[in-house]
């Protein structure tokens, strides 16, 4: 984000919000199918700070990048709590928006969520239908490093439902073996 997007927005006067995970601050991405990519960096303090100084939104995406469907509601809870005021004590400002890590939500842990003080909370879960209820599961789909123009345009629904379908999967799919090389890793 710091690196390649960030720049294109500032230069369109553009703003976004990042969801940073606090617990890896300045370190690599461990979870992650490789695909032969070097792996990526996470964003450092420095970066948050100056993202933040310049209009990004800052948003949590949880402590340790944990599947929090499931986690034990214990850890799945300070997840969320630590997290914030991590990005709290940084920013010196409220966090108030959430993202679902591998955008597995439910309605346990969407309370949670609220009960912890934020404001809403995205899902990947793009086809779900926004409403007033829907602030705690907020549709969105993500764009990986992968991504190329095309299926950018496809995932902004440029290129017909099929097409969007497609990257749908795609996005469930890239989820999955993240999360499962994510347990090999704790498994060693």
């Amino acid at each position: 984000f710091y690196t390649d997007a960030y720049p294109i927005l500032k230069k369109y006067g553009l703003t976004a919000t990042v969801f940073v995970l606090a617990g890896y601050m300045g370190r690599l991405n461990t979870w992650d199918v490789q695909l032969g990519l070097k792996r990526p960096k996470h964003l450092s303090r420095d970066q948050i700070q100056a993202l933040f100084k310049d209009g990004i939104g800052i948003g949590s995406h949880g402590l340790h990048h944990r599947f929090l469907t499931h986690c034990p509601p214990v850890e799945a809870k300070a997840e969320l709590q630590e997290s914030k005021s991590l990005l709290e004590a940084l920013l010196q400002h409220p966090i108030h928006s959430f993202a679902y890590p591998y955008g597995s939500a439910n309605p346990a842990i969407a309370e949670m969520v609220q009960a912890t003080g934020y404001s809403i909370a995205f899902s990947l879960e793009p086809y779900r239908e926004i409403t007033s209820e829907s602030i705690y599961c907020f549709p969105r789909i993500a764009i990986y490093r992968c991504d190329t123009s095309r299926s950018f345009r496809a995932k902004l629904g440029l290129l017909g439902k099929s097409r969007f379908a497609i990257e749908c999967a795609k996005n469930r799919l890239i989820n999955r073996f993240a999360y499962l090389n994510l347990l090999r890793k704790w498994d060693r």
